[in-house]
């Protein structure tokens, strides 16, 4: 894995729980949001994220550090993975969550994941892999 030195500091910042939740997301190609006033969280989330496919190799665009005047590329269609430099103040404040419900919004800095449109197609949890591994 190239980004085998960002790892420690990314599963120290995200739950099991919702790491395998973005996983199930990866391979469902939906659209991930990361937010974190760390850049540095930000960018080693965003690497561990894009090689956890691997062998396989994620096609879709990757958006380290998303400026606020381009959030219409959330809007976009197809899955992405975009980073954000704010915080979770930002995301409620905007109401990004509410304005883009095809998005899966993550808070590093606070550990929460936000989505809206999870009706149509739901995401396992993959209750009995999170048992095994813990």
């Amino acid at each position: 894995m190239e980004s085998i030195w960002a790892c420690p500091l990314v599963f120290s910042a995200i739950a099991l729980k919702d790491l395998i939740f973005l996983f199930a997301a990866i391979l469902l190609e939906r659209k991930l949001v990361f937010m974190s006033k760390n850049i540095h969280l930000l960018t080693a989330t965003l690497s561990v994220i894009k090689n956890l496919t691997k062998p396989f190799k994620y096609p879709f665009p990757l958006i380290y550090n998303l400026p606020h005047v381009l959030m219409i590329y959330c809007d976009a269609p197809g899955a992405e993975l975009i980073g954000i430099n704010q915080n979770e103040e930002f995301l409620l404040q905007e109401k990004l969550h509410k304005d883009y419900p095809s998005c899966i919004f993550v808070c590093l800095d606070e550990e929460k994941v936000y989505y809206e449109d999870m009706i149509k197609v739901p995401l396992p949890y993959f209750n009995n892999v999170e048992k095994s591994l813990l």
